[in-house]
């Protein structure tokens, strides 16, 4: 849990429209794509790497060899996960920001389905899905509740003005709707199958 200081200096710095409930802090352990990275914490003297999925963003789908879990599709047409364009840059970007073993603290909501802890993460006094959208390498999520922070639709929009990272190209897809398109019905314009393409 937060304690009432914490949330009072996170409250009164970011401003979010949601209060989170825990914080964690800890070193960045290593980072999966361009909205999830492992935070390594110590619970109770045991040092444990927590899976952060980052609140109020979807960043480009990287390539993944499996296909779908059943979570996601009914009856997945394909046996791969194509990528999106983009995804490895967003990757990237996200190492940049967060380099290995780097102090990071995570502001945490909830906890998704697929039991990552869904939060606002600091780096260098950096918010990591600030940085993500204003770039142009993440979207804000489809579901207009999961957006807790009421910069980051203002953040997503300059991008989208400036034409920058996704928003370069006029058929820019939304991750969600990639996932159901691609991964489910086998529709992927420009997918990515392979994990050496860095654009």
């Amino acid at each position: 849990m937060m304690s009432a200081g914490a949330q009072t200096a996170y409250q009164a710095v970011y401003q979010p429209d949601v209060q989170p409930g825990v914080e964690l802090k800890g070193r960045i352990a290593w980072v999966g794509d361009g909205d999830t990275l492992g935070l390594r914490v110590n619970k109770d003297k045991v040092e444990t790497v927590e899976t952060i999925r980052l609140s109020d963003i979807d960043a480009p789908e990287t390539y993944h060899a499996g296909p779908v879990s059943a979570l996601s599709c009914a009856q997945p047409k394909r046996t791969d996960r194509p990528g999106q364009p983009w995804a490895q840059t967003a990757k990237q970007t996200l190492q940049q920001i967060a380099p290995k073993n780097s102090e990071a603290t995570a502001y945490c909501f909830d906890t998704d389905k697929y039991h990552r802890q869904v939060c606002h993460v600091v780096v260098k006094q950096q918010f990591l899905h600030r940085h993500m959208l204003a770039q142009g390498l993440a979207y804000t999520t489809a579901n207009p509740a999961w957006v807790r922070d009421p910069r980051s639709l203002v953040l997503q929009q300059r991008a989208q003005k400036q034409k920058l990272g996704v928003w370069s190209s006029m058929d820019a897809i939304h991750p969600d709707v990639w996932r159901k398109q691609c991964w489910c019905e086998n529709v992927c314009p420009g997918g990515i199958t392979t994990l050496s393409l860095t654009k």
